[in-house]
């Protein structure tokens, strides 16, 4: 890794915010969002952006980043990055926008409004929409000064239907309760997640020899499943498994259909309960767990496979990035049709769509208000959902059948998806749209910026505020530009010794730095006022004044009450 500066001039892209937790697709419970945001970075640190505008969330995070870096880049590339610090915005404003890894970017502009709306740009991305914290973030953008140069990507259409239905629900809501008439809001593009070159890798070598170690013969059939096992939470089993032990029984004896479910189970439970359904539902399937956190066995697994299956019955699922690396490895994709699915799979030519089915609106407020008071967590409301969402059982049934039967029409619908998926969502063409939509709100920050009616004063939100102003009540008196100061001795103990008691020290990033306190306690060895120790001192009025107090709490300054009554 090489540190260099970036010019948004010369390579005009978003600075990405990293936090290693929305990259990590090393924990036990991995989320899909970690996956897809790992993918992203995988493609940004091998595009041709370079350098790239890296925005940490702490100084500990430089060094995860740089082994995140190190085992993404393709073997023998370099990468030169500009690493900035978030703590400091205001850093922010040469990227000209930041991109995020997930959807709640009312947080960040609240943290921009005090350095300037018009700074730079924000820019958030669409996972699961189905979370109260997702949902809230949605609500919130209506009330954020979020600016129209700002964006939150929708990962597909049905995402995008989700957002507008949440937001104009709380337009209605603000303004039959507080009169509201004007929102500002940010852009919401419709760019899908790419998939990695990786996966476009398999090749017919590597097929043969994953067969072989699986021990599966040239005429045994291979479906595949990649994500979270999860009944509740991603798709239930059920017409999956019914489908593959009807399919077998069309099959000659000595023809055997293999199920791989590459994934992980969150606990014991639910692991017992898909070993014991498969058993009843598709007993004469041999059916294989792999662990999909294994990026090698997940490799290995797809190359070997014939048929990619996913029947997400879930609000959970927003897009569906594994059907769209099943095709990218040459796989055709029997899905159901739900939500992002539709977006990347083209019915009777890169598979086939299972129609879905769902209750009329009004059906299912018992269980949302049960959510919201809490009388059932979250797993049990998208479960409860989930249960009452049908996959048409005898499509799933017919479809897979079909497909499991026809070699050539496997091979030629594999064929058309894989190219279907290099045409469109081959992540170089997606970081392209990332780049567009960059100019896009660099151009609305430019040229409407000073149209906007933002808050006339930058200023931090009021649930923010400055404590010496939200709390000033509370102390005897606050210091003012007037009050007389001097120093005082009532003990011997250096201010660079104090300055390092493990009760000051863990904050002393923080800090006025020690030479300014000393230096300010040597002037005040004389009566003066603050307003005096602006003319002598060239430091901020804010530094001084949190310097003076410094030296107070710690017994080296006096007030001298007397003279300034």
């Amino acid at each position: 890794m090489v540190n260099k500066t970036y010019d948004s001039r010369e390579n005009p892209f978003f600075a990405t915010f990293y936090e290693s937790e929305g990259y990590d697709i090393s924990q036990q419970k991995l989320m899909g969002r970690q996956a897809a945001g790992r993918s992203y970075l995988s493609a940004l640190l091998n595009s041709d952006i370079d350098p790239i505008p890296i925005v940490l969330n702490s100084g500990k995070s430089a060094e995860i980043f740089k082994k995140d870096m190190q085992s993404l880049l393709s073997e023998g590339k370099t990468k030169s990055v500009e690493l900035s610090l978030a703590k400091d915005p205001i850093q922010s404003s040469k990227f000209g926008g930041i991109f995020f890894p997930g959807p709640s970017i009312s947080k960040f502009a609240n943290e921009r409004m005090f350095f300037g709306h018009e700074k730079y740009s924000l820019a958030g991305i669409t996972h699961t929409t189905a979370s109260q914290q997702v949902m809230d973030s949605f609500t919130s953008i209506l009330t954020a000064p979020v600016m129209p140069w700002d964006a939150v990507i929708c990962t597909s259409q049905c995402v995008r239907n989700t957002v507008d239905k949440v937001i104009n629900e709380q337009k209605d809501y603000l303004k039959d309760r507080v009169g509201a008439n004007k929102f500002t809001l940010p852009q919401f593009p419709i760019i899908p997640l790419g998939v990695d070159p990786e996966y476009f890798l398999l090749d017919e070598d590597r097929k043969i020899d994953s067969r072989k170690n699986y021990n599966f013969s040239d005429d045994d059939i291979v479906v595949i499943f990649v994500g979270r096992l999860s009944f509740h939470a991603k798709a239930h089993p059920f017409p999956m498994y019914l489908s593959l032990e009807n399919a077998q029984k069309k099959l000659p004896k000595n023809k055997k259909i293999h199920l791989l479910q590459v994934g992980w189970f969150s606990n014991d439970f639910i692991k017992k309960a898909f070993e014991e359904e498969a058993k009843k539902v598709c007993p004469n399937i041999e059916v294989k767990i792999i662990d999909g956190r294994n990026q090698k066995d997940k490799f290995d697994a797809l190359a070997c496979s014939d048929i990619f299956v996913s029947m997400s019955d879930n609000i959970q699922e927003t897009f569906g990035l594994t059907p769209l690396e099943g095709m990218a490895s040459g796989i055709p994709v029997i899905a159901s049709d739900w939500n992002g699915y539709r977006d990347t799979i083209r019915n009777n030519l890169d598979g086939f769509l299972i129609p879905t089915y769902t209750m009329p609106r009004g059906n299912q407020e018992d269980i949302a208000s049960n959510h919201l008071t809490g009388a059932i967590n979250y797993d049990y409301y998208i479960g409860l959902s989930s249960i009452y969402t049908a996959v048409d059982v005898s499509g799933s049934i017919n479809k897979m059948s079909e497909l499991i039967l026809n070699d050539d029409l496997r091979k030629k619908m594999g064929k058309q998806a894989r190219a279907h998926a290099k045409e469109e969502f081959y992540w170089p063409l997606i970081i392209e749209k990332y780049k567009s939509l960059y100019k896009e709100l660099t151009d609305i920050r430019k040229n409407s910026s000073k149209e906007v009616e933002s808050i006339k004063k930058y200023n931090l939100p009021s649930s923010n505020l400055d404590p010496s102003y939200v709390f000033e009540s509370y102390p005897s008196f606050q210091l003012n530009n007037e009050i007389i100061l001097q120093s005082i001795d009532l003990h011997n103990i250096p201010i660079k010794e104090i300055y390092d008691f493990e009760s000051v020290s863990y904050i002393k990033d923080f800090l006025p730095k020690i030479d300014i306190l000393e230096n300010i306690h040597s002037k005040l060895k004389t009566k003066k006022t603050i307003d005096d120790l602006t003319n002598i001192i060239d430091e901020d009025i804010s530094i001084i004044y949190k310097a003076v107090s410094w030296l107070l709490k710690f017994g080296f300054l006096e007030i001298n009450e007397n003279e300034n009554d």
